[in-house]
């Protein structure tokens, strides 16, 4: 064997053995990729990508040709599909009376998510929801389900009306029938001079009309009556 041949066949054998060094070391960076996604997965992360992002928009549902409620925000962060991630920003929200097509809910918050499919959207900080019959609800946290036309309040929630102020940390407001509910503990004031609690509130926004369960505190006796029907 000359040493040229000799030569060839040690360069051929280095050849072979760099090829199967850098296919070894692409499989353990699938290996790896693969495992890193399992745990990622396991664990529960999101996704941190966002595919598009676009400024000053609104966001409009409708049915019938009727609209139902619009959102307009400074900046909509899109993942890749068109489905929302994030906005940021609310600077004006609305939700239209079914009735008569015209607004009846005025909403402002710092940041949103929004599910295309099933319309619901989420508010998050310093959250406003205005009534045009005179109830201001303010909270940490709403969630608006479009299938029952209801916003969930959580955190926090103050709801003021013409006369009364409430207090409670979860509240349901269902705009289309003008009612509010607070399941758990409430204080109430009034501008009569009335200040008392209670659990399980029902009020009508637009008759006045109070409901509540184990009612304590103080009140003049006529607003007493009057409130919460007790002859």
């Amino acid at each position: 064997m000359t040493v040229r041949r000799l030569l060839v066949i040690v360069g051929t054998l280095v050849a072979s053995a760099g090829v199967l060094l850098l296919a070894w070391l692409a499989h353990l960076s699938v290996e790896q990729t693969e495992r890193e996604a399992r745990q990622a997965a396991q664990e529960g992360v999101p996704p941190q990508e966002v595919g598009v992002t676009i400024t000053n928009q609104r966001i409009e549902a409708s049915q019938g040709g009727q609209p139902l409620w619009s959102l307009r925000f400074r900046q909509i962060d899109l993942a890749h599909g068109g489905n929302l991630v994030s906005a940021s920003g609310l600077r004006d929200g609305v939700i239209y009376d079914q009735r008569t097509g015209k607004p009846t809910v005025r909403l402002t918050a710092s940041r949103a998510r929004y599910n295309t499919a099933s319309r619901n959207f989420e508010l998050e900080g310093n959250v406003r929801v205005a009534d045009d019959k005179g109830l201001v609800l303010t909270m940490q946290k709403a969630s608006y389900l479009e299938a029952e036309k209801k916003i969930a309040c959580s955190g926090r929630v103050t709801a003021r009306g013409q006369d009364l102020t409430v207090n409670t940390e979860v509240a349901y407001f269902w705009p289309q029938q003008d009612i509010v509910e607070c399941p758990d503990i409430v204080r109430v004031v009034t501008t009569q001079g009335s200040l008392f609690s209670g659990r399980k509130l029902r009020l009508n926004v637009q008759t006045k009309d109070l409901e509540m369960l184990e009612v304590s505190g103080r009140f003049p006796l006529a607003e007493a009556k009057k409130r919460l029907g007790a002859g």
